[in-house]
């Protein structure tokens, strides 16, 4: 499947996930949303991954990149971070808001 930049004339062959996958990315997107992963925790090592999903370093780190370009993480050479502003909260209608939480007040005036 290509996706194309029209304003480089960049074409990007973007690949269909597997579904190993999707089931990390899925398993770890929902770990964040329900809150067992906060904003600004550290994701458990790609070795740990892998030994707990039974798969290949390659399978991980693609989830992982996944999970990034999605907003949900952030990268650094020290390790991944579940992202101070997730998607998940930035994309939906937030009702209620307490001032002690600085994720959501953050995503906010990003949004604004």
């Amino acid at each position: 499947m290509a996706k194309a930049d029209s304003m480089a004339g960049i074409v990007q062959y973007v690949a269909k996930p597997s579904p190993q996958q999707t089931r990390i990315v899925e398993t770890l997107r929902q770990r964040i949303i329900a809150g067992e992963l906060a904003p600004g925790a550290p994701l458990p090592s790609v070795a740990k991954l892998r030994d707990s999903f039974n798969t290949s370093c390659v399978t991980i780190q693609r989830a992982i990149v996944y999970l990034r370009d999605s907003g949900y993480i952030t990268t650094t050479p020290r390790g991944s971070y579940v992202s101070e502003t997730p998607s998940h909260l930035c994309r939906s209608t937030i009702v209620g808001i307490k001032s002690s939480n600085s994720a959501l007040i953050s995503c906010l005036r990003f949004s604004e």
